[in-house]
């Protein structure tokens, strides 16, 4: 199971990469027909929001540090 995953309930997620894998995560989301757009770059944390439900990040896990609800205040 995907770190933080427990509680996420909303279709609009922020996800959170592995370092150096930012490239990997968006050719699978390409590939699978998912939103996803980086909104923040910081030197350990590349920060994706991802529209979709969890259950199509599965593939993805390899890449994948945490996963849980994009803020809402990000949402507007």
């Amino acid at each position: 199971m995907l770190q933080g995953s427990e509680n996420v309930k909303k279709d609009v997620l922020k996800v959170i990469v592995k370092e150096g894998r930012g490239q990997d995560f968006e050719k699978y989301c390409k590939e699978k027909g998912i939103f996803c757009r980086r909104y923040s770059l910081e030197m350990l944390k590349t920060r994706y929001r991802a529209e979709c439900k969890l259950e199509q990040l599965k593939g993805a896990e390899i890449f994948i540090k945490s996963v849980e609800d994009m803020p809402k205040a990000t949402l507007d």
